[in-house]
């Protein structure tokens, strides 16, 4: 039997040895991300809702630290206008 023979019987083999495992695999591979399909909106909602909280957080705390400082403060933007 020649080299190129003995190759394809092996690899015949390796394929015939692999297949039920692999097939187990690409089933579970296929449960595995159906679950992260379904979690992946109520993921995305969660993060949205983090980051809105967290900014809703972050200019609660500047306008408390406005209201502190009385005029020097960063979100107000003093006018003087001129009299005539």
């Amino acid at each position: 039997m020649g080299a190129v023979a003995m190759a394809a019987v092996a690899t015949e083999a390796l394929a015939a040895a692999t297949g039920p495992a692999m097939a187990v695999a690409s089933a579970d591979w296929a449960v595995a991300m159906a679950v992260a399909m379904a979690l992946a909106p109520a993921l995305s909602v969660a993060v949205a809702l983090g980051v809105a909280l967290a900014l809703a957080l972050a200019l609660a705390l500047a306008t408390t630290i406005e209201g502190t400082m009385e005029d020097s403060h960063p979100l107000h933007l003093d006018l003087r206008i001129p009299q005539f």
